[in-house]
């Protein structure tokens, strides 16, 4: 077993889970306007200059397309946080990171299987997002790395719906879980990192850009592991509601 090549699979697959979801904040970017409703925002106006920043005490109007540009330039422009938050280690994935601490196949592993099915659910490693389930729908199979027969890490993807019944695609949703290593890199400034009690534990909690703009997250140390909740087009509050659901 090729244990350097474990660690560079598993780096991948972690730094595909920030890149997909921070991706997607271009794409499909929706805002919280006064409470509940949530609409897809318009594209951008290409002449409003899209390397512009915020003014000091000037507050947004949110009816004109790209109005969140300027947020999202301005936390571009920001120093990216690396350090310790809740017991997780927030820094990026080098080739001098121990196998256990990327989540791999700890040395000695015989069998490294990767598999897919909404049966890796049932393990206690698994996703299951209790009473969400409605306000959720999955985009994927679960997917899983398997060492000697035994779940290292799972994730999955899902769209989060409209409270109105619609089906209407509100938002996304990005779950990795692993059973070793408490590291996780998603790039962010320090002024949206916080800690939080969310089910009982610390966590590392990353708050939207501005409004419901842009990644947030939600990191827990489960101990041997950490359970990362990511979230795109949706507020804080609710990841933390996911991550209460899966942690029962």
């Amino acid at each position: 077993m090729n244990h350097r090549l474990t660690i560079v699979t598993i780096c991948v697959v972690v730094a595909i889970v920030a890149v997909v979801i921070t991706g997607s904040a271009f794409a499909i970017v929706r805002s919280m306007h006064e409470g509940s409703e949530v609409r897809a925002q318009p594209p951008p106006d290409p002449k409003a200059g899209l390397d512009t920043t915020p003014v000091p005490g000037i507050t947004p109007d949110k009816s004109q397309p790209g109005w969140y540009v300027p947020y999202l330039n301005a936390d571009r422009g920001k120093p990216q946080f690396v350090g310790k938050l809740a017991g997780i280690d927030i820094r990026p994935f080098d080739a001098s990171v121990p196998v256990e601490d990327a989540g791999g196949c700890p040395p000695g592993t015989a069998q490294l299987r990767e598999r897919v099915g909404d049966e890796l659910n049932n393990d206690p490693l698994g996703i299951r997002l209790g009473a969400l389930v409605k306000a959720t729908a999955p985009t994927e199979h679960p997917k899983a790395l398997e060492c000697d027969g035994r779940l290292v890490t799972v994730d999955q993807h899902f769209n989060v719906l409209s409270a109105d019944g619609s089906g209407t695609v509100t938002g996304s949703l990005k779950v990795f879980r692993s059973s070793v290593g408490h590291r996780f890199w998603l790039p962010a400034p320090e002024d949206r990192w916080a800690t939080a009690v969310v089910a009982g534990r610390q966590a590392a909690t990353l708050k939207p850009v501005i409004g419901t703009v842009g990644t947030s997250a939600v990191i827990l140390n489960d101990g041997r592991g950490y359970t990362a909740v990511l979230g795109e087009g949706v507020t804080l509050q609710f990841l933390q509601r996911a991550a209460e659901e899966i942690e029962r």
